[in-house]
């Protein structure tokens, strides 16, 4: 499938586009996925090893994680805990940096 020019607001920052803009930017990102999805040869792909390695690999962990009865609570939990880390992250390293800067001053 040959690649198509993208036409208007391509390469501008989300912050430089009006709203109208933005949005049909969006509505060409999914029309753009739906010809792609329409154009696929699911059975040409099937028939790679590879690919349906790829894709056992994958059957397979989703399995293992959604085996238990809570998997979801615990990967918000998982998530969770490491956003909570983040923040006391960068206070150690705003008190060191400040130590830092402190000590080389005097």
């Amino acid at each position: 499938m040959p690649k198509k020019k993208k036409v208007g607001n391509a390469g501008k920052p989300a912050w430089a586009m009006t709203e109208k803009m933005q949005e049909e930017e969006k509505e060409a990102e999914i029309d753009e996925l739906l010809e792609f999805a329409y154009e696929l040869d699911y059975e040409k792909y099937m028939e790679d090893s590879e690919v349906r390695m790829a894709l056992a690999v994958i059957k397979e962990r989703v399995g293992s994680l959604t085996q238990n009865d809570d998997w979801k609570e615990k990967m918000v939990d998982e998530y969770n805990n490491r956003e909570a880390a983040r923040p006391a992250e960068a206070d150690r390293a705003s008190n060191v940096s400040y130590k830092t800067g402190a000590s080389n001053a005097s």
